[in-house]
């Protein structure tokens, strides 16, 4: 695992523990789900510090409404699907705002895009983590799975 991709799993592991009281194990080598599962998928661009590219965070939707009901202190099954997008979708603006401020330096002046949430059902995920440099993570028995792609900025 590179220097950025290192990062990334730390912000991931931080992020989901402070921001959804979630714990996280790093998965090694090739992961893939326990059971076929539906994932929600949020993607969040940025660019400064002449770089730009892409976060994508993906879980399952059963994981994203229990990271709802944490963070909004309701129960999981209270949550509607459209709230555990958001969560995820929150989530996504979290991870890519805190990778830039540690990657690039809290003075370095970025633009996030906004999130973007789409449904991914059990083969889609896989493609996912054939993505090079995907980081997969355990919370429980649910695989989380987050990306991340850089490149120059105007290239």
């Amino acid at each position: 695992m590179n220097d950025e991709g290192r990062l990334l799993a730390d912000v991931v592991a931080e992020t989901l523990e402070q921001f959804a009281f979630l714990f996280v194990e790093p998965e090694e080598g090739t992961a893939v789900p326990a059971q076929p599962a539906d994932y929600i998928q949020a993607t969040i661009g940025f660019s400064g510090g002449g770089e730009q590219g892409t976060v994508t965070i993906a879980a399952p939707v059963v994981l994203c409404r229990e990271m709802a009901g944490n963070i909004l202190g309701q129960d999981n099954g209270e949550i509607e699907a459209d709230v555990a997008a958001d969560a995820i979708k929150e989530l996504s603006n979290i991870l890519a705002g805190s990778w830039t401020a540690r990657r690039l330096g809290v003075g370095t002046q970025c633009a996030l895009s906004p999130p973007v949430a789409r449904m991914l059902g059990p083969d889609q995920i896989l493609e996912l983590l054939a993505r090079p440099g995907a980081l997969c993570f355990r919370v429980d028995e649910h695989l989380v799975v987050a990306a991340l792609e850089e490149k120059l900025a105007g290239v």
